[in-house]
């Protein structure tokens, strides 16, 4: 597609829309906040700033959300813990920065697909919060300029079959309570 503009704050209005498609396009601004949506995808666009996320916030139904390749920039608000249908989270490739707030525990029993690789993050808090997401089957942390050891309490993540992390400045041993993860982990990378 080629559609550019913003996206029209008419289409948050359709109540009987549930799911939404506008990837690789170049849309910009902010989004409006719809009533009934349960996936939104948005990937490959110049949408940018913090608001985008705030808004998504508001759509209360949102089961996958995938906002990857745009220029949203910030910390993850902390209301995105508020969305506990969520089960898919791709943020992947913009330019996140900070924590990952205490909130998203709320969607520990939700949270299977949490992707947030290429963006700022640095710091070892990030992988512990993690850890607080106990559903999680996927997570790509790559080139996110973590640094620190890799985390034990990882290995508590009894349903995760891919983790992802390189191109970051994670060192030491790879801790041995990955052992716990031997009926579930495919990918270790």
């Amino acid at each position: 597609m080629g559609l550019t503009g913003t996206v029209p704050p008419c289409l948050g209005k359709l109540s009987s829309l549930t799911e939404l498609d506008l990837s690789f396009n170049r849309l910009s601004g902010n989004i409006p906040v719809f009533s009934s949506l349960a996936v939104l995808y948005l990937k490959a666009n110049i949408l940018e700033g913090e608001t985008v996320l705030s808004t998504i916030c508001m759509v209360r139904n949102l089961s996958k959300v995938d906002l990857s390749g745009n220029q949203l920039n910030g910390s993850l608000p902390s209301c995105l813990g508020s969305l506990s249908s969520l089960t898919e989270l791709r943020l992947s490739h913009n330019r996140l920065s900070e924590n990952i707030p205490l909130s998203f525990a709320n969607m520990s029993s939700s949270l299977a697909v949490f992707d947030l690789e290429y963006n700022v993050l640095e710091g070892e808090t990030v992988i512990n919060s993690i850890c607080m997401l106990n559903n999680l089957r996927k997570v790509d942390l790559s080139a996110s300029r973590l640094n620190g050891n890799v985390p034990a309490c990882l290995g508590r993540l009894s349903s995760l079959t891919k983790l992802d992390l390189p191109g970051n400045g994670l060192r030491g041993n790879i801790p041995l309570s990955f052992g716990n993860m031997s009926s579930s982990l495919v990918v270790l990378d």
